[in-house]
């Protein structure tokens, strides 16, 4: 025999369900804090592209330190001599096609 009865009142049917759903939403709510550490933590650990982001920095590094030590007269014959070529390659196109 059944222990407890069949019939229960509706109001108890929704305490009980209500019950349950909270129930869930906090499972539910741990396993993703869960899979968000578990991403965090495997993050932190990877080192995969760190080369590249040191050589990015270095490149930084040697460029800021380029334009600082070359004086501001070197910049536009450097400028010119860029413009002369970009000049040729031009009319280099121009007689090409």
């Amino acid at each position: 025999m059944l222990k407890e009865p069949l019939s229960r009142t509706i109001e108890e049917s929704e305490g009980l369900l209500i019950m349950t759903m909270a129930k869930l939403r906090n499972k539910i709510g741990s396993l993703r804090y869960q899979a968000i550490r578990i991403w965090i933590d495997a993050f932190v650990v990877d080192s995969r592209g760190q080369d590249l982001i040191e050589y990015a920095l270095l490149g930084g590094f040697v460029s800021v330190a380029a334009a600082v030590i070359f004086p501001t007269t070197v910049v536009p014959s450097i400028s010119t001599v860029f413009n002369k070529v970009l000049s040729l390659l031009n009319k280099t196109a121009i007689n090409m096609g």
